[in-house]
């Protein structure tokens, strides 16, 4: 998942400075003391993101993350049924159906991970703009009533 990238010894999902102010920003948001990132085993880091995506949320930066998660599930879905359709394409011997398929299937894979990177990316920017003090929730904006 790219939103466990920022393990990685090399990624391009955060720049370096970037992923040196996320220990800093985990403790003074979150109360979580980790002294380095990079290379800290998967397993460890996503509850670890999955905080930081609660709090993002909470807070009312969450409308950029939702997009591409949107995108990211969708595309991801739209390939799944390529691939299916495509199967039967094969059953039944329609060959150029079940190819052209595939095509799309390898376009809509290619946009899901896309939309994944720019998922983890949006959740880490966010996260490291949000001031070092937490604040009470944001308040959900209630609908306006048109008037009579």
């Amino acid at each position: 998942m790219p939103s466990d990238w920022v393990v990685k010894e090399k990624t391009t999902l955060l720049s370096e400075e970037q992923r040196e102010k996320l220990p800093k920003k985990l403790q003074a948001r979150l109360g979580l003391t980790i002294a380095k990132i990079v290379g800290m085993d998967r397993e460890q880091w996503f509850p670890i993101s999955r905080q930081i995506y609660s709090d993002v949320e909470r807070h009312g930066k969450r409308d950029g993350i939702e997009s591409f998660n949107g995108n990211y599930g969708l595309n991801r879905g739209l390939a799944s049924g390529c691939l299916a359709l495509a199967c039967v394409a094969f059953a039944f011997h329609s060959w150029a159906v079940g190819l052209g398929l595939l095509v799309f299937c390898g376009v809509y894979i290619y946009r899901a991970c896309r939309f994944g990177i720019h998922y983890g990316r949006e959740l880490y920017v966010q996260f490291l703009s949000m001031s070092d003090t937490p604040g009470k929730p944001a308040r959900p904006k209630k609908a306006s009533k048109a008037a009579s």
